[in-house]
């Protein structure tokens, strides 16, 4: 079995995400994960794949460019206070970009199938939130 390894966006937060791909490939990386949800930390500079279709479009071209894997998206805070369902565009973005939703291979998932689990993934954070509060 290949392990696949994948960049962080943590291990450098200030580096655009089309540039992290790049990054990521030059250093023998298979995968990256990327910070998609703000989470309005001191320091910090949202890179909004969900709304900036510019930015969508040089990471999706980056990804292409290098056969690196978009593997995850980086990270969902759940908290008093927070809206979750607030994550749901950005969530969906990552879907379509080629986030794994379910476990082994995921190749044969349309955007919209990608879509809609990204929205049936918010609802049930949304409802484990509910939950409790209770």
């Amino acid at each position: 079995m290949k392990h696949l390894f994948s960049l962080v966006h943590l291990t450098n937060i200030h580096c655009p995400p089309p540039q992290l791909v790049y990054t990521a490939a030059k250093a023998g990386y298979d995968a990256v994960s990327i910070r998609t949800i703000p989470l309005g930390l001191a320091g910090e500079k949202p890179y909004d794949l969900a709304h900036d279709k510019a930015l969508r479009r040089e990471t999706q071209a980056a990804l292409q460019q290098t056969g690196l894997l978009y593997k995850d998206t980086e990270i969902a805070r759940i908290a008093d206070g927070v809206d979750v369902r607030e994550h749901e565009p950005y969530l969906e973005a990552a879907a379509e970009m080629g986030v794994n939703l379910k476990q082994g291979y995921n190749g044969d998932l349309t955007s919209r199938q990608a879509g809609s689990i990204g929205g049936q993934m918010v609802k049930k954070m949304i409802a484990a939130y509910e939950n409790g509060m209770q």
